[in-house]
């Protein structure tokens, strides 16, 4: 038979599934009714892309914002230009208005390196709202966890299990691997275990997570490795989603108290597994239980020549049987060193010496692991007295690490359009925060130790986002061209211009007796067959400083006249002018004007058609602003602003390459 699946282009690894067929009609004896369907990967892995949110993301969040995913489906209005069937994106309502500025920050487990790059791109569904969105990039630290003693680790990420009774574990942080292994390639999960993991694990409204070992159900019709099911339960993973390369990892645990044949665990595994295989990858085995031996529990690693039962562990006896009280399972890793605790008492250690000559394989990420097995080589003979169901109760899963002292950066962009957009923020553009973590460095962006980054939406106010696909890029923008040539339209009108504010970059406008400004902005670096999809000249206005006559009155109907270079005394050429469309920041909404309501914004012109012809052509273009209408009213339009160096005005291509 033929199983169709969805074509996405997205790099997902090589992806099995189990078929099961349910009650099959003249069946000879023995047919087999369980087969493992194989989806081979075609695709390969976008080294730049960091998050594409499918199913899941990885933010924390912080003040009043509620994420989660969407899928969204081509043809419909929130599909993403260029998507196939289904996309998942990020959505965040925040809000309600009043209330400290939301923000969401995903941190990595260990640096990345972005040189390479010169920007971050992703798209953003744009409500048109006028309101910077603040994109924040954590940078190099000045001491990490494998620099900082366990004792001045603070924590960092926890799931305490607070939900209401019932509820699935977080889908941002585990997944439920089904199955008894034969998924994996390693039927009875390479133990002889007996479980068929399902999705047996909830919260239990008291503060804990519950994962159940219970009897198979006949109806379920669920086959393992040695025939029909006996058992089920639950084996919840956080690969992909919460991992972490030292610190301590820590989790409060009451084992079930059952007979002879359990084996729930604590542990972990290197995230590289699905490249490297096992025991190449590593496992710290932080916490495993038989029932057959009461009052111990083992902490052990295993890795290349000491895995199985070759590994290098060790054993706690507590006085009385484990199951009777929760106890605190934890180990605290360092580069070339792991201890292991059970309630704070230290009770083993391993160090390269220990395993050598064998490598040493645990200085890089993990991820955490939660199970309740049954039998097995490790587990045992599973007793006649053992009674189902059996639950393995988790108080929480923490995580202690060094306080990230990252040099915090930040740039924005304005959220001045609707639907969905491509937003590119330049490295370039990324200044150092107000804000700083205690003990963070201050030596500069330097994109080749960066440990996170994040979204930071406006403050009092309220709302609904979309974001997806957010990777490193190469952007070929031309963002900030940082001194413009500013002149005076003397040849039009005949006269000089009476009112012009000495040596600064800035220009005064003052729509008065057909005064107008001229601004050259020469445009370079963009190759000249690409396709420009849009162009934005930004001006900053402020206040007619340094006039006799100012009002408040409103310009209406601004007008921008592309015109070609050289410059005067050569004859101007016009291109026909246009007005160009609303979407100018700023608190007063409407038209495109200059008034009191604009001082303090940004004025937008949409230079599209004139970057377009200067790419093809070669021959840069300024532009006249002019006005319908005629007062005694000036405003600075600021490309290099005297008192305040953040308000240069700028350029902002959107091109892309054939």
């Amino acid at each position: 038979f033929e199983v169709v699946t969805l074509l996405d282009y997205k790099y997902k690894g090589d992806q099995n599934l189990m078929l099961n067929l349910r009650d099959p009609v003249n069946a000879d004896a023995g047919f087999q009714v369980q087969a493992v369907l194989t989806i081979l990967e075609t695709d390969q892995p976008d080294p730049a892309m960091i998050d594409d949110f499918q199913g899941f993301y990885r933010f924390e969040p912080s003040g009043d914002v509620n994420l989660s995913i969407t899928e969204v489906m081509t043809g419909t209005p929130m599909a993403v230009p260029g998507q196939w069937t289904y996309e998942d994106v990020l959505t965040g309502v925040y809000g309600p208005a009043g209330g400290s500025a939301p923000s969401f920050t995903r941190t990595f487990p260990n640096s990345q390196d972005w040189t390479g790059y010169n920007g971050l791109s992703f798209w953003y569904y744009g409500s048109n709202s006028g309101q910077p969105i603040t994109v924040n990039v954590l940078d190099n630290q000045a001491t990490t966890t494998a620099q900082t003693p366990p004792g001045d680790w603070e924590l960092v990420w926890s799931d305490e299990f607070d939900n209401a009774a019932g509820t699935t574990p977080n889908p941002n942080v585990w997944s439920a691997e089904i199955g008894d292994g034969s998924l994996n390639g390693i039927p009875g999960w390479g133990n002889s275990e007996l479980q068929f993991y399902t999705d047996n694990a909830a919260t239990d409204g008291s503060g804990n997570l519950t994962i159940t070992l219970d009897q198979a159900e006949p109806a379920q019709q669920l086959l393992c490795w040695y025939g029909p099911c006996e058992y089920t339960s639950a084996r919840l993973i956080s690969a992909n989603k919460v991992e972490a390369q030292y610190g301590r990892i820590e989790s409060r645990v009451l084992v079930p108290d059952g007979a002879a044949g359990l084996w729930p665990a604590f542990w972990m595994l290197g995230t590289n597994i699905g490249e490297v295989g096992w025991p190449q990858s590593g496992e710290i085995d932080i916490m495993e239980y038989v029932s057959r031996n009461p009052n111990e529990v083992f902490g052990t690693i295993h890795g290349p020549g000491y895995s199985g039962g070759a590994a290098f562990g060790d054993t706690y006896t507590l006085q009385q049987p484990v199951a009777e009280n929760y106890h605190t399972f934890a180990v605290e890793w360092s580069p070339d060193e792991i201890h292991w605790f059970v309630d704070g008492i230290n009770y083993h250690n391993a160090t390269p010496a220990d395993v050598a000559p064998n490598e040493w394989v645990f200085n890089h990420p993990f991820y955490v692991i939660l199970n309740l097995a049954v039998g097995g080589n490790f587990g045992g003979t599973v007793s006649p007295d053992l009674t189902l169901p059996q639950q393995m109760q988790v108080d929480y899963v923490r995580v202690y690490q060094a306080p990230n002292t990252s040099e915090r950066f930040e740039a924005s962009f304005v959220d001045d359009f609707s639907g969905w957009r491509q937003v590119s923020v330049p490295f370039s553009s990324f200044t150092r925060s107000a804000q700083q973590p205690a003990g963070a460095p201050n030596d500069g962006f330097g994109l080749n130790d960066v440990w996170g980054y994040g979204v930071t939406l406006p403050a009092n106010s309220s709302g609904t986002l979309h974001m997806d696909q957010v990777q490193l890029a190469q952007i070929p923008t031309v963002e900030r061209s940082r001194r413009f040539n500013v002149d005076r339209d003397t040849f039009i009108n005949g006269t000089q211009p009476g009112a012009y504010n000495g040596t600064s970059q800035t220009m005064w406008v003052g729509f008065f007796d057909q005064m107008r400004p001229v601004v050259h902005v020469p445009i370079s670096g963009i190759p000249n067959d690409a396709e420009i999809d849009l162009a934005y000249l930004y001006l900053y206005v402020t206040e007619g400083r340094g006039f006799s006559m100012w009002s408040g009155s409103v310009i209406p109907s601004v007008q921008a006249h592309p015109i070609t270079t050289p410059w005067m005394p050569d004859p101007v050429n016009w291109w026909t002018p246009w007005n160009f469309p609303g979407g100018d920041y700023g608190p007063a909404v409407g038209s495109n004007h200059l008034g009191s309501g604009k001082i303090g914004t940004w004025l937008r012109l949409d230079i599209t058609s004139a970057v377009q012809n200067t790419v093809s052509t070669g021959v840069n273009y300024g532009y006249i602003l002019t006005s319908d209408d005629n007062h005694g009213v000036r405003y600075g339009l600021s490309t290099q602003d005297y008192w305040d160096p953040s308000k240069t005005g700028y350029v902002r291509v959107y091109y892309r390459t054939v």
